[in-house]
């Protein structure tokens, strides 16, 4: 599940499964827009 904030500067990404053990693991990640790239030389 991908969630972008109100602002369009963040986006938080949820990712959730089973370990060979049946336990339930979830990761949260969370991404800060950098802004644009610098033109390469």
């Amino acid at each position: 599940m991908d969630v972008i904030a109100a602002d369009g500067q963040h986006m938080t990404e949820t990712a959730v499964y089973y370990d060979k053990d049946g336990h339930p693991i979830m990761h949260t990640h969370y991404f800060t827009r950098m802004g644009p790239r610098a033109a390469a030389k």
